[in-house]
């Protein structure tokens, strides 16, 4: 592992800047408009770089077809991975993709690296991984970089296969982060519908309780009128057979004066 706890199986090379003049600016020329400018340049250097077999003209001269090959290195090495500005002992450094071959050892050097890098960084062998996709990402540029210096047309390929797997898994997290959205959303609005139940059933429970104290109420008045009734009817059937046992009497001590009378 580098001093900066990048790995070190990336060829990385250092090319020392000179000391640039603060360049002065146009008249009617704002600071917006030079950050403007300074954005589309980028823009345009951020453009797929063209293999040597599009550029225009005859390459018929060695010393011609030579130039555009390594102008066309230089921009996939570039466009690979985009040189960056450090600054070590108070000098400015352009830190960019090596240009220089690689051999057989090279290679195997690098693979050794790669898997000590794994090792010492205790990433995930399966699953996903964040720190595992980034390293093999950055093997994957040293590759780019490795077959563009032999030939850059395969480097341009491999290139292009890059950005299409990049834009591939933006696309996977896209739609998972929308899934988990979807279903975080699906999750707190089955909450609130089970808080909604839970209130409703209680509700339904205070209901069904009131109605039963209710019915226990309406029973006993309905025991209540009953023995009433009932002592009520016990009273006038009393009643009536006193009046019919003092008739009774009553009839019989006539009939017994009429027969004396008689």
């Amino acid at each position: 592992m580098s001093e900066n706890n990048e790995p070190d199986f990336v060829k990385y090379e250092e090319v020392l800047l000179p000391d640039e003049p603060v360049p002065e600016s146009r008249p009617g020329t704002s600071k917006e408009d030079s950050d403007s400018s300074t954005e589309s340049d980028e823009e345009e250097d951020k453009e797929i770089p063209m293999e040597t077999g599009d550029v225009e003209g005859g390459l018929d001269d060695p010393e011609r077809a030579e130039a555009v090959r390594r102008e066309t290195i230089e921009r996939i090495l570039d466009y690979t991975f985009i040189p960056r500005k450090i600054e070590k002992n108070g000098k400015m450094y352009l830190q960019r993709l090596s240009r220089q071959p690689v051999s057989r050892e090279d290679v195997i050097e690098v693979s050794k690296k790669f898997e000590n890098c794994l090792r010492e960084r205790e990433v995930k062998m399966s699953g996903f991984c964040p720190l595992r996709r980034e390293l093999y990402d950055l093997l994957f540029n040293e590759l780019i970089r490795e077959s563009t210096i032999e030939c850059a047309e395969r480097g341009s390929l491999l290139l292009r296969v890059r950005d299409e797997f990049h834009m591939t898994m933006d696309a996977y997290e896209k739609l998972y982060e929308c899934g988990v959205e979807y279903g975080a959303r699906k999750t707190l609005e089955a909450e609130i519908e089970q808080q909604k139940v839970e209130i409703q059933h209680k509700q339904l429970q205070a209901e069904v309780q009131r109605v039963e104290q209710r019915t226990k109420e309406l029973q006993a008045e309905i025991e209540a009128e009953e023995k009433l009734r009932q002592q009520s009817i016990d009273m006038k059937q009393a009643r009536h057979e006193e009046r019919m046992h003092f008739l009774k009497q009553l009839n019989k001590q006539l009939k017994e004066q009429i027969s004396y009378i008689s």
